[in-house]
């Protein structure tokens, strides 16, 4: 696996936090990966399991992801105002924007690494009345990327 893959499986939710509004979903809850109804072109962790805490402004999200028996997990809270902040992972800071863009709530990141320009645009969306957590991935590193659609259930 890359390194910007490894940073990709790690960053998860990152900056799942959000301003709520008339508009926005609360997608508070446990959500466990379906591989059967996900599209991923990038290595399948064995299992991935996001909790997600939506409180007033804030939504924090623990995102724990099985990867050939070795155990990721990683915690934020942000705020889904199109700000823009960073966010850690290991030695990297992230520029990374979190917004509403109606029901879908949007992390947007950009940064360098190794001299690679690398972009990260996630769309998370709740389907099936509320059941369902989609997060459509679409990655650039340089000249390479993937798109993955992460479908999630509630548990």
């Amino acid at each position: 696996m890359t390194p910007i893959t490894r940073i990709l499986i790690v960053l998860g939710l990152a900056g799942c936090t959000v301003e709520r509004g008339a508009s926005t979903p609360d997608l508070s809850g446990t959500w466990v990966l379906s591989h059967a109804r996900s599209s991923l072109e990038i290595a399948a962790p064995d299992s991935s399991i996001f909790v997600i805490d939506h409180v007033g402004p804030t939504l924090a999200a623990r995102r724990t992801h099985v990867l050939d028996g070795v155990v990721n997990v990683v915690e934020t809270s942000l705020t889904a105002d199109s700000v823009l902040r960073t966010v850690r992972v290991g030695e990297l800071e992230i520029p990374t924007r979190v917004y509403w863009d109606g029901a879908v709530l949007v992390l947007d990141q950009a940064w360098s690494q190794g001299g690679v320009d690398v972009t990260n645009l996630v769309r998370y969306t709740l389907v099936d009345g509320g059941e369902t957590l989609i997060a459509d991935e679409s990655m650039r590193a340089g000249p390479s990327g993937h798109h993955n659609v992460w479908t999630f259930e509630r548990r």
